[in-house]
């Protein structure tokens, strides 16, 4: 092996291996504080403080926050926001910030249209209480300091990677919508009793759920909104489980070969009377009391109607 090939190999593995910083981790979740303010007339706002809450950013005391260009990069995070009007003391700012490798500190540019203002800066990330701290699944905030707030995130010990290491009874490896396959934390499922209205959510299972709060009495994380795509009926699908309705595009009852997904047949549903006919030839008060009874969807409104 040649020393160039071998030294990009080392990199790799340097990069592959090496932990990263509680810092590196929390970069887009940070209070990043400066020793300059803002001056507006007889009014001075500051010292200027820029929060970067995920995509979010927002100058305290004088612009909100709004949704903004927040990139990380190999050399520290950058950061671009625009505001028109922050209150009644400034039009057209804008922010140009930029970190240094380890988020600790950064520098960068205001520049505010009315009154007519161009500022650089330094900041310096604000750790502790003061600060903001987002942990990724599987990890928890902690104190490194022992002045009771927390500045770093640790492993939880309830971190899970599949669903058998969870051992108590009623619980399940809780991991965050559209994730199924990275940590998560074992969580019980809920106990409750959830509303009966359909806004269909596919589980990390394969299964489709009526809502979230029925996947979460069946302790099912979320792998996306909407119904499962696990196809049936037609000439390829195949039926579906029991508690399930093969459901097809509204107005194909399958007679002609067409393929549908398999739906979670709801066990309740609200009383609210907006009729659709099914391919059975019934009319149904509701869409919910439809695929309840399991039939597919021939047309909006009474069975007919429309004839």
């Amino acid at each position: 092996m040649s020393q160039k090939a071998l030294g990009a190999a080392l990199v790799a593995l340097f990069l592959l291996t090496a932990p990263l910083t509680a810092a590196s981790k929390d970069c887009q979740w940070s209070r990043f504080e400066s020793d300059v303010s803002l001056p507006f007339g007889e009014q001075t706002v500051g010292p200027l403080t820029l929060v970067v809450d995920g995509k979010k950013v927002s100058i305290e005391s004088l612009c909100p926050a709004t949704k903004s260009r927040v990139r990380k990069r190999s050399r520290g995070m950058s950061v671009r926001a625009s505001w028109k009007r922050c209150g009644a003391l400034a039009r057209g700012v804008r922010v140009r910030f930029r970190t240094d490798p380890d988020c600790e500190s950064g520098r960068g540019i205001v520049r505010v249209k009315v009154p007519r203002l161009d500022l650089r800066f330094e900041a310096t990330r604000v750790l502790g209480c003061g600060g903001l701290l987002r942990c990724a699944a599987g990890e928890r905030p902690a104190d490194s300091t022992g002045d009771g707030c927390a500045d770093i995130c640790e492993l939880d010990p309830a971190r899970c990677e599949g669903e058998g290491e969870c051992r108590d009874e009623g619980t399940y490896c809780s991991r965050p919508a559209g994730d199924c396959s990275g940590p998560g934390v074992c969580s019980a499922a809920f106990q409750g009793i959830c509303t009966a209205q359909w806004e269909p959510v596919c589980g990390c299972d394969g299964q489709t759920y009526s809502n979230l709060c029925a996947a979460a009495v069946a302790g099912a994380s979320i792998a996306r909104p909407g119904t499962c795509q696990r196809a049936c009926g037609g000439f390829e699908g195949g039926g579906c489980e029991k508690g399930e309705v093969c459901e097809f595009a509204a107005g194909q009852c399958g007679e002609s070969g067409e393929s549908g997904l398999c739906v979670e047949r709801p066990a309740f549903c609200a009383e609210i009377y907006r009729p659709v006919c099914g391919c059975d030839g019934r009319t149904y008060g509701n869409d919910c009391e439809r695929v309840a009874a399991g039939a597919s969807k021939s047309a909006e409104g009474m069975c007919g109607a429309n004839r």
